[in-house]
């Protein structure tokens, strides 16, 4: 399992948020994610960040570029990736929001306010399964927890995350395609 993979198995918990009592903003967001690993993820997690570290200046830009053109910024020091994502105006009337993986299945498993509880599982390789508490806080934010369980070189290993939603303009610039 990469990074990236992990990523967007975290991101999973975005897919729907019907019934809340809010509603988010369209346009452009923010999503800021933190993880927590252990096991073999961690480990490889750790390798990541010595090998940008290891990588000339230029290099390390280039990559920091590329992942800059997608819409993500990573902070080694602080384990928080950056991914930017547009909201449309159908997907906010719809109550959905940005997804990393649109193959996730969910479940509701309590609502309460603007607060949702549910489980979700994403196909693999490796197959991704967990549950999240998403808490919309006005229609410019929200606040995430999950729990994320995979398999990293035949290994289970456990992602627990945090995320945390702002939204940043009704302009979705060079998101607007993704």
């Amino acid at each position: 399992m990469t990074l990236p993979r992990a990523l967007a198995a975290t991101l999973c918990l975005l897919a729907t948020t019907p019934s809340l009592a809010q509603r988010s903003e369209p346009g452009l967001w923010e999503h800021q994610i933190t993880m927590q690993t252990g096991g073999a993820l961690s480990e490889q997690m750790a390798r990541m960040q010595q090998q940008m570290e290891r990588m000339p200046p230029e290099q390390r830009r280039m990559m920091e570029q590329m992942l800059a053109q997608k819409g993500m910024r990573v902070d080694p020091a602080t384990g928080t990736t950056t991914v930017q994502a547009c909201l449309s105006k159908e997907d906010a009337e719809r109550q959905l929001v940005p997804r990393a993986e649109k193959n996730c299945q969910q479940q509701i498993l309590q609502r309460s306010g603007s607060t949702l509880r549910m489980r979700f599982e994403c196909p693999g390789p490796p197959p991704v399964r967990g549950e999240a508490t998403y808490t919309l806080e006005g229609p410019r934010a929200y606040r995430a927890e999950t729990q994320v369980e995979t398999e990293v070189k035949g290994q289970p290993s456990r992602i627990q995350g945090q995320l945390v939603g702002r939204w940043l303009s009704a302009d979705c610039g060079a998101q607007a395609g993704r």
